[in-house]
């Protein structure tokens, strides 16, 4: 099997005055356990070398971090908002352009579930607590490791065709997707209606609100989940 390259979308660390680039080594590792090969894209803002580096890959990987900025859904800033980063915003808006430009298959996790809904015309929950019936914790306490909560999945999509109707997930969020984006559909709900995951009707771009990177370590099915969407590439 030849071995594909991934794009894994990065951020920024700030220790001691000094800007790091910045991405969680589990991403890496659910990429490299799947058999293929990780390309860390860094936050920059250069569209040509942004075009240039996604053009040497075959799909791509928006990874999770702080909350979106609500003016891309033009909401103001709610109280329960949190930590925003208007410079991974304006990077991951580029990305998200060229990426869409060249067709490519793209997997969301967490913030990048709801960077890709945003990016398509949704909107988000600024936390998941101004949704009515919101009744369980979404931003575990345990090990993000070890799941937390059902999601009832839909037939014949992409997390059904690897985990089947019902999975046991890890859940480590505060926003979640609230309308969804024109041209999605929603593919997994928590028992409260939370959605858990999301995918284009035509195209190759897929969401979920959990980490699988977190838990593919022990979870085989969660490692699936890479699998599955390298093997659609």
């Amino acid at each position: 099997m030849s071995k594909k390259i991934i794009a894994i979308s990065g951020g920024i660390s700030r220790e001691n005055g000094v800007r790091r680039a910045n991405i969680s080594q589990n991403y890496i590792d659910a990429v490299v356990a799947s058999g293929h090969s990780p390309l860390i894209l860094p936050i920059m803002q250069d569209e040509e070398a942004i075009e240039a580096a996604l053009r040497v890959c075959d799909g791509l990987i928006m990874t999770g971090g702080v909350d979106i900025n609500p003016l891309y859904y033009n909401q103001p800033v709610h109280r329960l908002c949190g930590e925003l980063d208007d410079e991974r915003d304006t990077y991951e808006k580029k990305v998200m352009d060229k990426a869409t430009m060249l067709d490519m298959p793209i997997l969301g996790i967490c913030r990048g579930n709801q960077m890709i809904n945003v990016y398509f015309g949704g909107t988000l929950y600024q936390d998941v607590t101004l949704k009515d019936q919101n009744v369980i914790q979404h931003t575990q306490q345990g090990s993000r490791g070890k799941g937390c909560q059902f999601i009832d999945i839909e037939e014949g999509s992409l997390l059904y065709s690897v985990l089947g109707k019902r999975a046991y997930v890890n859940s480590y969020h505060h926003q979640a997707v609230d309308q969804i984006a024109p041209q999605f559909k929603v593919t997994a709900t928590a028992v409260d209606g939370i959605i858990e995951g999301i995918e284009h009707v035509s195209k190759k771009i897929y969401g979920v609100q959990f980490h699988p990177e977190v838990t593919h370590y022990e979870d085989e099915l969660m490692l699936g989940i890479f699998k599955e969407f390298i093997n659609r590439i």
